[in-house]
């Protein structure tokens, strides 16, 4: 009986995959973003394939000052193949004023990642749940899920994944309590802000580093997992991520080195690897077709 009771507590997490959560029904992100001023071009939004019901609903969580609007090419991807797409926008990249982001904390993210869940739970509560998300939008996802305790969607794709970050990063970190802003990195035609990121926005990125490395268990998020990354991307540590998936036991993530980078942008920014402009036509097709892969054999 023992044995029992401590392989059911094993097993637990994984039971408890794609389970609805209390969600709110009232207070849609819509009518959020709205009365906070977002953009319409840049507020949450569904993309569905031309399809009815879709096996799979995709959550799409961008990255740091990304405009989530610059997700058009990786959208249309999804949606030829009939998987529909629920693009979410984090607080501070709505296209708002700037001082929307002033006022951002870890917890606000958070808060954004659950409303996402909870809208493709609301609309498609029978199809498989599949987490698709870019640098800051990875690690948020993650401290969500390990904040809930159990896995909440079938699998998930990680684009370099702001999970362990180069050392010199960290050097922002006492910028951020002297300074409101610091200027951006990334690249001009994927600002959501065009001249800086708020001080706030590198806290809340910090703290969430901090959650994720001061979990107890990890189990929640070790659930089919590709993480796709450049080995020399500048803002996130290759030999880090993979010493995180070690470190944590997640022995379900399998992590994929882009080697065919050739951005068309201005600056070869290895740390962008959203779209054909920024990864080059090699590249593009590299994450392309191991995202094919990954949905074949898991969904």
């Amino acid at each position: 009986a023992v044995l029992l009771c401590m392989a059911l507590l094993w097993a637990a997490p994984a039971l408890f995959a794609d389970t609805p959560m209390n969600c709110n029904p009232r207070n849609t992100l819509t009518d959020l973003e709205s009365k906070s001023g977002y953009t319409p071009a840049e507020m949450s939004r569904w993309f569905r394939a031309g399809t009815g019901t879709p096996g799979t609903a995709v959550l799409l969580v961008h990255g740091l000052n990304q405009r989530p609007s610059t997700w058009r090419a990786l959208i249309d991807f999804f949606n030829s193949r009939g998987i529909h797409v629920f693009r979410l926008t984090l607080q501070g990249h709505g296209g708002a004023p700037f001082e929307n982001m002033k006022t951002v904390d870890a917890d606000r993210w958070r808060s954004n990642i659950r409303a996402g869940y909870c809208e493709l739970q609301r609309q498609y509560p029978g199809a498989k749940k599949l987490l698709v998300a870019y640098s800051l939008g990875g690690l948020v996802s993650q401290a969500f899920q390990l904040a809930e305790g159990r896995p909440l969607f079938s699998g998930q794709i990680l684009l370099a994944p702001s999970l362990s970050l180069q050392p010199y990063v960290y050097l922002i970190r006492p910028l951020t309590h002297i300074f409101g802003a610091i200027p951006s990195r990334t690249p001009k035609a994927y600002r959501a802000n065009p001249n800086s990121t708020a001080s706030a926005a590198y806290r809340a990125l910090f703290r969430l580093v901090d959650q994720f490395n001061g979990a107890e268990d990890y189990r929640a998020v070790n659930i089919p997992s590709l993480v796709i990354m450049h080995p020399d991307d500048e803002v996130v540590s290759y030999n880090g991520i993979r010493h995180v998936t070690k470190k944590y036991g997640l022995d379900r993530w399998e992590i994929k080195a882009i080697e065919n980078h050739r951005s068309r942008l201005d600056t070869d920014f290895k740390h962008m690897v959203i779209d054909p402009p920024s990864l080059g036509p090699e590249g593009w097709d590299f994450v392309t077709g191991a995202v094919a892969a990954f949905i074949e054999n898991n969904f």
